[in-house]
């Protein structure tokens, strides 16, 4: 798996991999990057969320999915044993390592397993009247998660969207895993960081 990140579950701005850091300012106008409204354009702490109240800090995010010393997608198959062990992949007495490594490939497993359903689940489908998709030709995994990976930003986790800090893993909604960890707003020169703005003047 290659570099990615998620959005953080409360302001939905993305964790970057790639861009200036929250403190640096556009070398042109001088206006700090972490003083947009969001910090969508910038490098900036994030927290994973454990449903367990543990809290992992990461300073400089590597577009890995691994925040503080925990892999968001082991942290995933940890807290959701029931749900690895109903999926059935993995056994139905599966127990969590502990290793980063090992249960992080249960986790993306989790998240992106899926498989076909049987002609008599189907048929049962059509005969009860159902519009059929092509999604509801399979079982996906990611339906029985009942702990998702939940990450925020430095500003939600600090101050909060209305002046209430999300801190704990209740008060966050789930992350969405994104591609693109080089999107950022602001651009790169020879003399240093340039907002949108400037940049091209």
């Amino acid at each position: 798996m290659g570099s990615f990140g998620f959005v953080c579950g409360s302001c939905d701005t993305p964790m970057l991999s790639d861009g200036p850091d929250k403190n640096d300012s556009c070398f042109k106008c001088e206006e700090c990057f972490g003083d947009s409204e969001e910090l969508g354009g910038c490098k900036s702490t994030n927290y994973l969320l454990s449903p367990y109240g543990v809290v992992y800090e990461e300073k400089d995010y590597q577009g890995y999915g691994v925040y503080g010393d925990k892999d968001a997608y082991a942290l995933l198959a940890q807290t959701n044993v029931e749900a690895v062990r109903e999926w059935g992949h993995w056994g139905s007495e599966w127990a969590p390592s502990g290793d980063n490594d090992k249960d992080r490939l249960i986790g993306i497993d989790l998240t992106h397993a899926k498989r076909e359903k049987t002609f008599k689940e189907i048929d049962e489908m059509a005969l009860s009247g159902k519009k059929i998709q092509r999604e509801d030709l399979y079982h996906h995994a990611h339906e029985l998660i009942k702990n998702p990976i939940k990450i925020v930003c430095e500003r939600c986790y600090t101050e909060g969207r209305y002046s209430n800090p999300v801190t704990s893993y209740d008060k966050c909604d789930e992350s969405m895993e994104h591609d693109n960890q080089s999107w950022t707003d602001a651009n790169e020169t020879d003399v240093g960081w340039v907002c949108d703005g400037c940049y091209g003047w």
